[in-house]
């Protein structure tokens, strides 16, 4: 990415690497932590860990060397306003369709476009609560949120704005995949795969295509694609290079509707049960 600070940028691998290298170095300095080594977690207790691991990944991707983190007002010269960067969308054809995919997607309503904490990967959250604005007291109301990291660079936060749009775009088709894990149809790993396949040949390749045309419009001619040395890998060798990090999030929300449909079960169990001990209610 275009945004570092003039150092040699590392490749995905690396970045990798020295990110786990630098949460075992912050691990081994905790006497309460048993193994430095295990893998990361969606603990809250993991969630400084989680901050160390993104800011380095993102840093030496960004051609930046590991370093103290930016304060305030460096993120915010390097990241637009949320505004800005849906004005960047907005102003190339190429990324305006699909801001226009995502807004059909989303029942014609935009989505809500945030910057996030430092060091917070950028993600879509499909949000259902009740709305208090109906006197139907099982009345929902949907909101679409993006989130984008704040210490992005203009190039780069508009090409994850892109990816998270794409994401909304496809929201039909993660539903799809989400009742078939909810139906006890996917196992775990499996459903992170169909995940990450929707993510691949929608998200990604529309990274690309809109990238190309819109990086001088842009002014971000010398910058590179969002995983761009992945460019020519087809799905499989692009899944085993996706961080824990991001397929982490996936299995934790397998878990959830796993534990729903359990409950769902042992509560069909209790009322067949009831029907036999009782007989069925006329």
């Amino acid at each position: 990415m275009n945004g570092g600070s003039g150092g040699k940028r590392a490749s995905r691998k690396e970045a990798i690497q020295a990110a786990n290298e630098a949460v075992r170095r912050e691990m081994a300095k905790d006497a309460n932590e048993p193994d430095p080594n295990r893998k990361l977690t969606s603990d809250p207790k993991d969630d400084r860990y989680r901050k160390i691991w993104n800011e380095t990944y993102g840093n030496l991707r960004a051609g930046e060397p590991p370093g103290p983190q930016k304060t305030p007002q460096q993120a915010a010269a390097g990241c637009p306003k949320a505004e800005s960067l849906v004005n960047m969308v907005k102003n190339c054809p190429a990324a305006n369709e699909i801001y226009k995919s995502a807004v059909l997607a989303n029942g014609g309503k935009p989505p809500e476009i945030k910057l996030g904490e430092s060091g917070k990967p950028s993600k879509t959250d499909f949000i259902e609560a009740p709305n208090p604005s109906t006197a139907d007291p099982y009345a929902t109301k949907k909101t679409t949120c993006i989130t984008i990291d704040k210490t992005r660079n203009k190039c780069e936060a508009v090409q994850e704005l892109i990816f998270e749009l794409s994401n909304v775009s496809q929201r039909a088709e993660f539903h799809k995949v989400n009742v078939e894990a909810e139906s006890g149809h996917l196992d775990r790993e499996t459903y992170v795969k169909k995940v990450h396949r929707i993510e691949y040949e929608h998200a990604q390749q529309n990274v690309y295509k809109v990238f190309d045309a819109c990086k001088g419009k842009w002014g971000c001619a010398k910058a590179k694609a969002l995983n761009d040395e992945a460019r020519n890998m087809g799905f499989e060798e692009y899944y085993r290079n996706v961080p824990s990090e991001h397929k982490d999030p996936v299995r934790e929300r397998w878990k959830e509707y796993e534990q729903k449909r359990r409950l769902y079960l042992r509560s069909r169990r209790r009322e067949e049960t009831a029907e036999n001990v009782y007989g069925k209610e006329e």
